[in-house]
């Protein structure tokens, strides 16, 4: 059977998936945001993955462990939104203004804006890590 490719956009997506994600591991340490015990491997959207004016923003993520993203899932957005502005008022804030802006100016998402977004995580990345090996 032949597997079908992916479209250029699918790609971009990935890869700028994967590049939060290191991204999120480096500046903010491999620990969950929230519970800080255990290993922080998935990357949870306040506003969800399908607005991608949003997606790949920092205000509009956590690195959670599973246990705490499948709770925060489970407790509803409204909920999850108060517990953020009482435990992360910092992040909940930043969120708020991303997503005013992203109301305020729409942003067409092409494969390359968003291999562009990959690009500047991607760098950061690499930054950091000549950084730690000197």
């Amino acid at each position: 059977m032949r597997r079908q490719s992916l479209s250029k956009q699918a790609v971009a997506i990935r890869r700028a998936d994967a590049a939060l994600r290191a991204y999120k591991h480096l500046r903010y340490g491999p620990r969950c945001n929230w519970c800080r015990c255990n290993p922080g491997s998935e990357v949870a959207h306040i506003t969800g993955r399908s607005n991608l004016q949003l997606r790949w923003s920092d205000d509009n993520t956590l690195l959670l462990c599973h246990p705490c993203h499948a709770m925060l899932h489970h407790i509803g957005m409204d909920r999850v939104l108060l517990l953020i502005k009482d435990r992360i008022p910092t992040l909940y804030w930043a969120w708020e203004l991303a997503r005013e802006a992203a109301r305020e100016k729409p942003v067409n998402m092409l494969p390359s804006v968003i291999d562009e977004i990959a690009e500047k995580l991607e760098r950061y990345v690499a930054k950091r890590n000549k950084v730690v090996e000197l």
